[in-house]
Formats: C-alpha cells, structure tokens, sequence
C-alpha cells in the first residue's frame, strides 16, 4: 500500500464498530418492543385509540420512566421543559450522518437486517406479534427523528390519560413493572 492508499483508509470510518453500535441498537429496539406489547398501558390504548396510537403512548410512557414523578409532571406541563427534552432525544438518537457514502449504505444494510431478523423472530413467536412489533419499531424510529413526534406522543399520552385512563379510573401502580394499570376496586371495575 503506497502513502496515498493509507491516508485514505486512516480517513475511513471503521465499519465494524458501526456494526456493533447497530446492533446494540435493535438489541435496545427489542427491549422496548417486548416491554410494550406486554403493559397493560398498550393493551388498554389499543382497544381504546387504535394500534398506531397505542405504539407512541407506550413508549412515551417508557421515555417518562427515566425521570422522577416530580419531573414526569414538569415534563407534561411545562412545554418549554419538555421541549428541551424533545430535542435533546432527537440530537442523542439521530446525529448527523457522516458524508461517507460507503459507511452510508453499509450501516442501511446493517440495520435493515438487524430489524429484519428481529422481526423474524417475532414471527417466529406469532404472525400478529410480529405485526405488533414492527409498529411500534416504526413509531419509535419516527420519534428517534422528529420532535413533532415526540410532541405528538406526549399529546396523544395526555389525551389517553384525561379521557381514557381517568374515565375508566384507571390508576398508575409504583413499582418494577414499568408500565402498570390497574382498575379501581372499589368501583368493582
């Protein structure tokens, strides 16, 4: 390799860390996947405002779960707070691209098939699982790129807490499992 050839490699990306940091990624992607086909909080949006909705309020509740209750509050009333916030998801989860065409369409093929064999396995499990899963992937990449999604999730979320959670007394649980709701009992609902 002459002088030329080595500056050009030194310059290139290493691939193979791109690789792994993608793959760690859909590994996360599952985690959030799998936590929000099972809440109780996806089932009930679901029934109630439909499969696309249910996805976004499921893993916005799973984002307000890194905050204390103090800061869950200021987050939902406090638009200026949250939309710190907002942006700083976006710019976290969706830096800008290197010009690197090549390390470009590597990565495209990396994720593509990193999502597409998460997805296999989902199906593996049941047709509807997997249909379940690559809705909520889509609204969480979605959300990864645009703070009018994430706007619109905390939207859609405080909507479904006013009139559907409130209206049906539904009522948050403390405790490990992160997305919780249990009806009143004393309502005998």
């Amino acid at each position: 390799m002459n002088q030329g050839e080595e500056d050009r490699v030194a310059g290139e990306p290493d691939l193979s860390l791109f690789t792994e940091v993608i793959s760690y990624s859909v590994l996360g992607w599952s985690l959030f996947v799998d936590t929000a086909i099972e809440s109780n909080i996806y089932r009930v949006a679901r029934e109630a405002m439909g499969p696309e909705v249910a996805a976004r309020i499921t893993l916005f509740r799973l984002y307000l779960e890194g905050f204390t209750e103090l800061e869950r509050q200021k987050l939902l009333e406090d638009p200026d707070y949250f939309l710190q916030y907002a942006f700083g998801v976006v710019r976290e989860l969706y830096p800008p691209h290197t010009k690197n065409r090549r390390t470009i369409q590597h990565n495209r093929m990396v994720f593509m098939g990193s999502i597409r064999r998460f997805l296999e396995s989902e199906r593996k499990i049941s047709v509807h699982r997997c249909h379940e899963a690559a809705r909520i992937l889509k609204a969480a990449s979605c959300m990864a790129r645009s703070v009018e999604e994430i706007v619109r999730a905390r939207d859609q979320y405080r909507e479904f807490n006013f009139r559907i959670a409130a209206q049906r007394n539904l009522q948050w649980l403390p405790g490990t499992d992160p997305l919780p709701l249990q009806l009143n009992a004393s309502l005998g609902l």
